[in-house]
């Protein structure tokens, strides 16, 4: 989720806890619902929440440490030798580790970084949108192919063999931000 939209959140729900307009200042009649006292506290205790995410202050109550590619076995990471999709590739490196001592690593994170780095973009399709290949990264196997699932057309991205050697590769930087 973007910061900026969290910002923006975290605003907004602090001014309905303390009953004020988020979007005008102005005070909120008493009698509407959004003014009452139970609603209040919660408005403010997740504009608290949210401020505290920004500030990286979360103490999570899961005792794991974070994904740390330094500590999986990524010399045990074999590609797999058909195109797959980022779940099923990030799957295939959680299984390298032991869930119990570190959380493992989320498709979000590598699908950011992919974005970031300019593999990936937002495209549309059949009034959706999709991230799919750019050029960069069709270069190193990145790939979108449309199947069919419900009747429904689908535009799928995938991964190749060299695809994701170049993204267990590229872990420690994934990982980094």
């Amino acid at each position: 989720m973007e910061k900026n939209y969290l910002y923006q959140a975290q605003k907004y729900l602090e001014a309905l806890g303390n009953g004020s307009d988020p979007l005008t200042g102005e005070i909120l009649p008493e009698d509407t619902v959004l003014n009452r006292a139970e609603f209040a506290r919660v408005f403010l205790n997740a504009s608290s929440f949210i401020s505290k995410h920004l500030e990286g202050q979360l103490i999570s109550d899961d005792p794991r440490k974070p994904f740390d590619p330094l500590e999986a076995d990524l010399s045990a990471f074999r590609a797999l030798n058909k195109p797959v999709s980022l779940s099923a590739l990030v799957n295939n490196i959680n299984s390298l580790f032991d869930p119990g001592s570190m959380k493992p690593l989320d498709f979000r994170q590598v699908r950011s970084w992919a974005i970031r780095t300019g593999l990936l973009e937002k495209t549309e399709y059949n009034g959706k949108s999709r991230w799919t290949a750019t050029k960069a990264g069709e270069n190193i196997g990145i790939s979108c192919v449309c199947r069919t699932y419900n009747d429904e057309d689908c535009l799928v991205t995938l991964y190749d063999k060299n695809a994701q050697q170049y993204i267990a590769d590229n872990l420690p930087s994934i990982i980094a931000v």
